[in-house]
């Protein structure tokens, strides 16, 4: 009965002991982990957050015209009311490619290396103008005039962005600040004042631009086809992310997806 005791208190102050051990090396592994991510907001702060890139995208405002019969509680015809109501409309690409390099920068803080980068690359891309006929409207009769269209780039972090120059079939455009969508997004965006004979053709855009940020690139397949080429010296490159490219490959010359 003693043996078993002295084993048993034993048993107890090694698994105590290990108990005691594992507690702290969890408090020092969650201390680094705390410090590294302090570390690279810290270097996000002073250079760009990690970035996604989506676009281009067109955006075309208009307005619905149409006369709306008011009726009285007997069902009879009192008046007529001219309404007017804005409606916008996104267009996606058709084609979306993106080459060029990615130039990895290890900065760091303390003991902890952070990667950092600058995107340099071409961006290329089909977008087909819709038509007034192909714009939604609320009613059948209604009458619709087209009152400005855009190409919309967004993206995390404006701080990155270093270079954005963007042409139409040739001719380059003037980039401003922001993207004027309803919901909060940061980029640029570009006004095409001649869309009139543009309406139902497919238009090419090209983009050269600089980016600059912190730990991640991601970039959204908008197009119906989206091919990435890049050649980066970014250590152990991988893919991830809620869209996942069909076929990708990485190997000494870069990675493309």
């Amino acid at each position: 009965m003693r043996g078993f005791i002295q084993k048993a208190l034993v048993i107890g102050l090694v698994i105590g002991s290990l108990l005691i051990a594992g507690g702290y090396v969890r408090s020092i592994v969650t201390d680094r982990i705390a410090n590294r991510a302090s570390a690279q907001q810290s270097i996000a702060a002073s250079l760009a957050e990690s970035q996604t890139l989506a676009g281009p995208v067109l955006r075309v405002r208009y307005a619905e015209r149409f006369t709306k019969q008011i009726l009285n509680d007997k069902g009879e015809r009192v008046r007529q009311e001219e309404q007017v109501l804005d409606g916008e409309k996104l267009v996606l690409p058709e084609t979306l490619q993106l080459s060029g390099n990615l130039r990895n920068d290890t900065r760091y803080r303390g003991v902890f290396r952070i990667n950092t980068y600058l995107l340099e690359g071409g961006l290329q891309s089909t977008l087909r103008m819709p038509t007034i006929g192909e714009l939604p409207r609320s009613q059948p009769d209604s009458q619709i005039e087209i009152k400005d269209v855009h190409v919309l780039f967004a993206l995390n972090d404006p701080r990155g962005l270093r270079k954005l120059d963007l042409s139409l079939d040739g001719q380059a455009l003037m980039l401003e600040a922001g993207t004027g969508l309803k919901v909060p997004a940061s980029g640029a965006q570009a006004r095409i004042v001649e869309f009139q004979p543009l309406l139902g053709k497919t238009l090419g855009f090209k983009a050269n631009l600089q980016l600059a940020g912190t730990d991640s690139f991601a970039m959204l397949p908008l197009g119906h086809e989206t091919t990435v080429s890049l050649r980066s010296d970014w250590p152990h490159p991988s893919f991830s992310g809620r869209f996942l490219p069909v076929s990708r490959q990485v190997n000494a010359k870069g990675f493309e997806a």
